[in-house]
């Protein structure tokens, strides 16, 4: 069943959108959210309308609402991030680079902050 941790869960995909609504592929990290949550009832099930809203020297911002099934408002919010990984597609050279050290982190035991 869906909680309020786990729509704030889904709802951390904000940095993704924003890289979209620029038409680029990516993401980022988060600086930070706002969340505003409803009534969350019993629900396997929850829509999310992800917009991402500007993107300007490296940084984003955007914005989510969360839906139940039957048309119910869940959640709000928004969600700044530092745009660290954003490409220009599937070719570009620098994703070759990210998914090689991807898979060197991954050799060496895992991400490493």
């Amino acid at each position: 069943t869906m909680t309020a941790a786990g729509v704030a869960f889904a709802a951390d995909m904000v940095p993704g959108a924003i890289a979209r609504a620029a038409n680029k592929l990516g993401g980022g990290f988060s600086l930070d959210n706002a969340l505003r949550f409803a009534t969350i009832p019993a629900t396997e099930w929850v829509l999310l309308d992800l917009r991402g809203d500007v993107a300007s020297h490296g940084y984003g911002h955007g914005s989510f609402t969360a839906w139940s099934r039957d048309g119910a408002l869940l959640a709000t919010g928004s969600q700044t991030a530092s745009m660290t990984h954003v490409f220009d597609g599937e070719n570009d050279p620098q994703m070759d680079e990210w998914r090689r050290s991807i898979a060197r982190a991954a050799a060496e035991g895992g991400m490493r902050d």
